[in-house]
């Protein structure tokens, strides 16, 4: 079956300097399960040249179990990182550019400059 993704790119800068190295650290590719018990455990991220792909973290169901795991999950990620998946989600995307090159979303979410 082909399925169609979606995708929302955003600034790197809309990421503070800690959790884009903590990404770049992870590794070029980690989509494996991690047994990492910080936030970067729940983290599907692909590194290219000039930034991050992260996948957007979301609800596996609709059940009150299920919805409570993807609150724990979003409240353990750092603010900015939580900031850029909620702004993701409201489009739909199931997959964040984060790029070096790309235009800061003004007046949506937080620039950080480093």
């Amino acid at each position: 079956m082909t399925e169609l993704g979606t995708y929302i790119v955003l600034s790197t800068r809309h990421l503070e300097q800690e959790v884009s190295e903590a990404m770049l650290a992870k590794g070029p590719d980690s989509r494996e399960p991690s047994h990492d018990e910080s936030y970067l455990g729940t983290l599907t991220v692909c590194e290219f040249a000039y930034g991050h792909w992260v996948r957007v973290h979301r609800p596996t169901g609709d059940s009150p179990e299920e919805l409570e795991e993807h609150r724990a999950r979003m409240d353990a990620l750092p603010t900015c990182l939580a900031d850029c998946m909620r702004h993701a989600g409201q489009f739909g995307a199931r997959w964040i550019l984060f790029d070096l090159d790309a235009e800061e979303s003004v007046g949506t979410l937080r620039e950080y400059h480093w």
